[in-house]
């Protein structure tokens, strides 16, 4: 398809556009993204933070009432059922207990809030929530067990009771995790829920009953990197693979008794405002494009229009019957106002040069008819010629033929003057021969007379 030179710039500037509003939408969605990750993790970190305040709130509850506790009883004379039990009962109110009660170290009494007795051979030194209150010096949190008459989960709080500095037994209730199972279920939202474990990974509150008691970094090989991350950090944020499939995230956020509240999400969920974020940005920028190319159109068509008349003077131009008068309009003083002006005085030119070679043509017309006249003459003259030519050439060829003649008579000529040139060299040679012989006689006469003058001379003297 062949495309016009608008057209191009349309499709140029369309993909300019479009590369340059994908680099920046993307640049944009991964800052967007990375922001929305954080808020989204940091929100997560504040729900967690959020229960775990609430949690220690309500453990630092049950802790400063069996606090309070221990150092009222800690006042009394001697430890008996009589004197201790209105200071269980107040305990066992204030903390809505199955029960509260105290183990007193020098007897191995046990008294209860109610009117429960102690069972025999039962001794609470011996019992764990006794033995780790003791050895810690402080109010502590059992793990998490199933109560033997409700059978709901339950743990029991301690506190140690020292008098003069001296410890003399442990207070401690047994506290029913109903309002903690409450506060933790009730953080289950959309795609997550919150869950806590204890120092361990072993889950002791979590929606799906089935899971409670089993240890949370044994679920599958995505979590046992975690373990380590909780080991080492108060609070932080892990990445996984739930065992069925789901991508999700999870944060976590150690209480004051070891205990770990997890808060998880799946990540559809929590980053579908990230999909969002993309589809809008997505169909923005196609929206954008549309507009900008609309505009670009639209500001190509002004723009264009003075070419588009420039094409048609052109054009008329070309033709056969092109007129010469015709003259781009300028509207602007900008480079297509310039390239109009100068086309203008480019038209101005070529009517000019058109009407001089006019002008020219009738004038060469003139001479080229005298020319005509002349080329008449000159072919008469040429005819003329051409017969003295010829006579000429007939002359010249019995001048040749005579010089035929005259050559071979030359030749006849060359042989007797070559005879006569033997016999002259035949003469000079005897003519030499006898002037040899002449200088010899002279010689000899010379002698000769030399000789007759000697003997002349000898008589005289």
């Amino acid at each position: 398809m062949h495309l016009g030179f608008k057209q191009k710039i349309i499709v140029s500037a369309g993909l300019f556009l479009g590369a340059s509003l994908f680099i920046f939408g993307m640049l944009s969605f991964i800052n967007l993204k990375q922001d929305l990750r954080q808020e989204i993790e940091q929100t997560q970190l504040a729900k967690a933070h959020a229960l775990k305040l609430e949690i220690d709130s309500w453990f630092d509850a049950q802790k400063l009432v069996l606090e309070t506790t221990a150092e009222d009883i800690a006042h009394l004379p001697e430890f008996t059922d009589v004197t201790m039990k209105p200071y269980l009962q107040t305990a066992f109110k204030k903390t809505k207990a199955a029960v509260a009660y105290m183990g007193v170290e020098e007897s191995g009494l046990m008294i209860y809030s109610d009117q429960t007795k102690q069972k025999e051979g039962y001794d609470p030194r011996k019992r764990p929530w006794y033995i780790k209150a003791k050895a810690e010096g402080k109010s502590v949190v059992t793990d998490v067990y199933t109560d033997a008459t409700t059978g709901q989960p339950t743990i029991s709080i301690a506190t140690p009771v020292f008098v003069n500095g001296v410890f003399t037994g442990v207070v401690s209730n047994d506290v029913y995790l109903t309002q903690v199972i409450e506060k933790i279920n009730t953080k289950k939202f959309e795609g997550g829920y919150a869950f806590a474990t204890d120092a361990m990974g072993k889950r002791n509150v979590h929606p799906d009953p089935k899971l409670i008691g089993k240890v949370l970094y044994d679920a599958n090989e995505s979590l046992k990197h975690l373990e380590l991350l909780v080991k080492n950090s108060p609070e932080g944020i892990y990445d996984y693979q739930a065992s069925d499939g789901k991508d999700k995230v999870l944060v976590f956020n150690k209480l004051e008794n070891s205990w770990i509240i997890f808060v998880t999400i799946d990540k559809d969920v929590a980053f579908k405002a990230i999909d969002h974020m993309f589809i809008t940005l997505t169909i923005s920028g196609n929206i954008l494009l549309g507009l900008s190319l609309i505009l670009l159109w639209f500001i190509l068509n002004t723009q264009f229009k003075p070419l588009e008349r420039l094409n048609d003077v052109i054009k008329n131009l070309s033709s056969n019957d092109g007129d010469l008068t015709q003259r781009l309009t300028i509207h602007s003083r900008d480079e297509l106002g310039k390239m109009s002006q100068n086309i203008n005085l480019f038209i101005d030119k070529i009517h000019t040069i058109i009407t001089t070679a006019k002008t020219n043509s009738a004038e060469n017309a003139s001479v080229a008819h005298e020319l005509s006249i002349s080329a008449i003459d000159v072919g008469r003259r040429a005819e003329e010629e051409a017969l003295i030519v010829t006579k000429t050439t007939t002359e010249a060829t019995s001048l040749k033929a005579y010089l035929r003649e005259s050559r071979h008579s030359a030749e006849s000529s060359k042989n007797e003057l070559h005879e006569v040139t033997q016999s002259l060299k035949k003469v000079e040679e005897n003519v030499s021969n006898l002037s040899s012989l002449l200088q010899n006689t002279a010689h000899n006469e010379i002698e000769l007379a030399n000789k007759l003058t000697l003997v002349s001379d000898i008589p005289m003297k």
